[in-house]
């Protein structure tokens, strides 16, 4: 598949992330507060993964962290608004 192919099927699973994350608030696997607990981990481990998967650029790896972070976020209010 190579390098182009790797970085379709990442983006694309990245931008399901919120759908995810709603399904998972719907059927009662994630919650509201599990979220807000874990966010720093989680922005952590974004610009980590950031880190790891662009060159050794600061801005290129803004460039993919804060979509991904964006994503995150919409997807924390979408657990927020269908948690039961």
């Amino acid at each position: 598949v190579g390098w182009v192919g790797t970085c379709m099927v990442a983006c694309g699973l990245a931008f399901e992330t919120p759908l995810g994350m709603m399904v998972l608030g719907w059927i009662g696997l994630l919650t509201p507060k599990g979220i807000k607990e874990w966010w720093r981990v989680v922005v952590l481990g974004v610009f980590v993964l950031a880190a790891i998967r662009t060159p050794p650029d600061p801005f290129t790896q803004l460039l993919l962290a804060v979509p991904l972070l964006c994503l995150f976020f919409l997807g924390y209010f979408l657990v927020k608004w269908t948690h039961k």
